[in-house]
């Protein structure tokens, strides 16, 4: 006797299927979520959110100065970061 095939369709209602594309969406949104707090709370800060610095081209006229423009201004502002944490010690000291 030929052996019969054994299995069930792999057919699904069109509700289930929305109803499967709901649930890993929510999932996919609650794991975003979580993965946002766990930054938040480490004081890290998200990839996606950081503008990409595009550079400056090679045959940009002076070039070294806007370089050393541009650097200038990152130490100013971690100056200025440094300080306002120093401020704010102070402040809960008090």
């Amino acid at each position: 006797m030929p052996k019969g095939k054994n299995h069930s369709s792999k057919r699904t209602t069109l509700k289930q299927k929305y109803k499967i594309q709901k649930k890993v969406r929510e999932h996919h949104r609650k794991e975003r979520k979580a993965q946002k707090l766990k930054l938040k709370k480490a004081g890290g800060k998200l990839e996606y959110l950081r503008k990409k610095d595009p550079g400056i081209p090679n045959l940009w006229p002076f070039k070294e100065q806007l370089l050393k423009e541009v650097e200038d201004h990152k130490e100013k502002v971690k100056k200025e970061q440094i300080e306002l944490a120093l401020q704010r010690k102070k402040e809960k000291e008090k």
